[in-house]
């Protein structure tokens, strides 16, 4: 893996989630759960209407760039194009609509849309170009502007005179500071052009990744647009506050997707040098994914009562719970970019079809049997079975079943680990989140560098010593 590109992806986008995470939380307590909740569910909405309209473009462009530098000019400026024309087609759209249809908060849904749609040509289009150069610091220190901004538009604004709007306006602005900033260093680094040939040959490919990439977003986002719907936007409010906490780990194997998605197209062709590398990757991020669950699920209390105001307290019991998702999460990320390297683009794309509709069904159920708590545990259930069926898909590159069960081996060592030291403290009767996770920081570690369990984790920091891993 290129371990330093890696790490500087990640330290980038863990100080953009940082200010993100804190951006949003400062948000939370500028506004009631009420405003909130709506919030979170105009944007969530929002967000998913560029990936419908952007026919996948950044995803082809990515995949055939990689393979094809000398095309990167053409592929970029098609991408380009059609992604700008369908964001005006939507404005259009939308304003026509609330012609006809009549909402109190017509103009933040309207605004929190275009700052989405803006969004999304920033992120994942421009992007998209800087990761096939190989470029992994500028766009990350430019897409640091968005959260600054939005928290400085905050900290100017009068807290006992905000709202909706104010928030939706927040959004916009800082989104289309940054493209804007963007948009004057993509157009000195590349010469543009189109080429309709192209288009019409990666059209049906591109249609497939939009779908695919649509059905990723909704299968993570579906909790938060169901609970909206069946309880409100209360319980939203107090939902989202524990997701945030989660979603603010998420980037980590996202840092890792930017900069391994095209080192695996590029290895496609070689089975064996991919595979090692899928299985290096999914080994460390099983690690790291251990580490990270336990620490939430023992300090989830600690965290609300740090982060957010005593309204927000149910939200630990959601972290809690969500913890869990995170090493599934983890888990996935390889997987998915496995089989997109492999072609299996339009499978892949049906098994995500095919998860969302089980894992909707499960939120109505469980929302229905035990309320609130109900849209975690289906997320975890949903989670689980995608990684079964991407295992399935990918089973001749990802090196069998019994190796998979032999990497997974940690998760349960972690999990014995932890359950000893609870009963320990609980006997001895302690109870201190912190010190719980410093005894069990110490002992799996401890454990799995002295008998070489946490292997990836290890060639990491080997590589990291030696930049060249």
């Amino acid at each position: 893996m290129k371990s330093k590109d890696s790490i500087f992806v990640l330290v980038l986008q863990l100080l953009i989630s940082a200010l993100t995470a804190l951006s949003v939380i400062y948000l939370a307590n500028f506004l009631s759960p009420d405003q909130y909740g709506k919030y979170v569910f105009y944007f969530t909405i929002s967000s998913l209407i560029p990936l419908l309209t952007g026919l996948g473009v950044e995803h082809v462009f990515l995949m055939f760039a990689s393979r094809n530098p000398k095309d990167i000019g053409k592929l970029f400026g098609n991408a380009s194009l059609i992604k700008l024309v369908m964001s005006v087609l939507v404005i259009i759209g939308c304003f026509l609509m609330f012609e006809f249809i009549q909402n109190g908060d017509k103009d933040s849904i309207v605004l929190i849309l275009i700052g989405s749609l803006i969004c999304a040509l920033s992120n994942p289009l421009i992007v998209s170009y800087y990761r096939v150069v190989d470029e992994h610091l500028v766009p990350w220190l430019i897409y640091m502007l968005a959260p600054i901004i939005f928290l400085a538009y905050l900290y100017f604004s009068d807290s006992s005179d905000f709202f909706l709007i104010d928030a939706a306006w927040a959004y916009l602005v800082s989104q289309s500071i940054t493209f804007i900033v963007f948009l004057i260093d993509l157009l000195r680094r590349v010469k543009l052009s189109f080429d309709f040939s192209l288009v019409v040959k990666h059209f049906k490919l591109g249609i497939m990744f939009s779908v695919s990439q649509s059905f990723d977003y909704a299968s993570h986002k579906m909790d938060v647009i169901i609970i909206k719907l069946l309880l409100g936007a209360n319980s939203l409010g107090v939902y989202s506050a524990g997701l945030k906490v989660v979603l603010l780990f998420n980037i980590i194997p996202s840092s890792f997707h930017i900069v391994e998605l095209p080192e695996f197209h590029r290895l496609s062709r070689d089975k064996n040098k991919l595979l090692n590398r899928f299985i290096d990757l999914r080994l460390l991020l099983i690690e790291i994914g251990c580490l990270l669950t336990i620490g939430l699920f023992i300090n989830s209390d600690l965290i609300i009562d740090l982060l957010y105001k005593e309204d927000y307290e149910y939200a630990s019991v959601i972290l809690e719970i969500l913890s869990f998702s995170l090493i599934l999460f983890f888990i996935n990320y390889p997987y998915y970019m496995l089989a997109e390297a492999i072609g299996k683009v339009k499978e892949r794309m049906n098994i995500r079809i095919i998860t969302f509709i089980i894992t909707l069904i499960f939120i109505f159920l469980g929302i229905e049997i035990w309320g609130i708590i109900g849209a975690p545990l289906a997320l975890i259930g949903g989670q689980a079975i995608f990684l079964i069926f991407l295992h399935g898909l990918t089973k001749d590159f990802n090196g069998g079943i019994l190796k998979a069960v032999k990497d997974f081996g940690v998760i349960l060592i972690a999990v014995l680990i932890l359950g000893m030291i609870k009963v320990i403290l609980m006997f001895a009767g302690i109870d201190n989140s912190i010190l719980h996770s410093i005894v069990f920081l110490v002992i799996f570690l401890g454990i799995g560098f002295k008998y070489d369990i946490l292997k990836g984790s290890r060639k990491l920091l080997l590589g990291l010593l030696k930049w060249n891993y």
